[in-house]
This record gives structure tokens, C-alpha cells and sequence, in this order.
């Protein structure tokens, strides 16, 4: 059974756009919705893993993401 399958119940409630776009929700405590998802749109040139890779491999990502754009985000700030 593929990985996605049994997360599809949880990701449909909380209307995740794909498993990269729930762990980043997971991640994100106080973002919204919408929030969450632009954000995942800005990160997804980063994303590799396709929708058969393991849960940890699509975690690995987005959290390489987020530290990735938050040490961009330093440098705009100077």
C-alpha cells in the first residue's frame, strides 16, 4: 500500500494539497490554511520526493526548506 493512503483521511480534513504540503502544516503551529499552502508553493522547487517516498524522506525535505529559506530570508533583512 502506497504511503500517501494512509494519510489521505487526515489530509483531506485538514485540505492539505499533497503530503509535502501537510508536513509543512504540521511544522507551522499558527499559520492558516491558505498561509500554509502559499508557503508550500513558495518551497515546492525544493521537493524531490514523489508520492511514493516515505513520510520521513517528504519531512527531511520540508524541514531542508524551511532552514534553507529562512537563512534567505536573514539576508534580505540586512
Amino acid at each position: 500500500m502506497l504511503p500517501i493512503i494512509d494519510m489521505l483521511p487526515q489530509m483531506v480534513r485538514a485540505g492539505d494539497y499533497d503530503r509535502h504540503h501537510a508536513a509543512l502544516r504540521q511544522i507551522t503551529t499558527a499559520a492558516s490554511r491558505v498561509e500554509t499552502f502559499q508557503a508550500c508553493l513558495a518551497l515546492r522547487r525544493h521537493f524531490k520526493a514523489g508520492p511514493s517516498a516515505e513520510m520521513d524522506v517528504v519531512r527531511n525535505e520540508v524541514t531542508a526548506a524551511t532552514l534553507f529559506q529562512s537563512f534567505i530570508g536573514l539576508n534580505d533583512e540586512e
